[in-house]
């Protein structure tokens, strides 16, 4: 019966407030309007600007070493999993 009693109390300090089941549209296009005027997300802005890492993470020929060994692994688990 604690519960209970629990339960109705909950419910009787609810009664005076409305809850919304959708939020408030105005606050939702302030929101909207917010993230839009946001620049892009770019890693790199948080690099150093100078030195070698930076220079190195910057680079296109990483970028591109990256890519190509994910796609030699791809291709290594699918040959990896149809043989064995």
């Amino acid at each position: 019966e604690t519960g209970t009693a629990a339960a109705a109390a909950t419910t009787a300090e609810h009664k005076g407030k409305r809850l919304n089941l959708f939020p408030d549209v105005d606050s939702v296009k302030e929101q909207a309007k917010r993230a839009l005027q946001r620049g892009e997300y770019n890693v790199e802005d948080a690099y150093h600007t100078e030195g070698l890492w930076q220079q190195m993470a910057r680079s296109g020929r990483l970028k591109s070493a990256t890519c190509a060994m994910i796609l030699l692994n791809a291709v290594w688990i699918g040959v990896d999993t149809d043989w064995n």
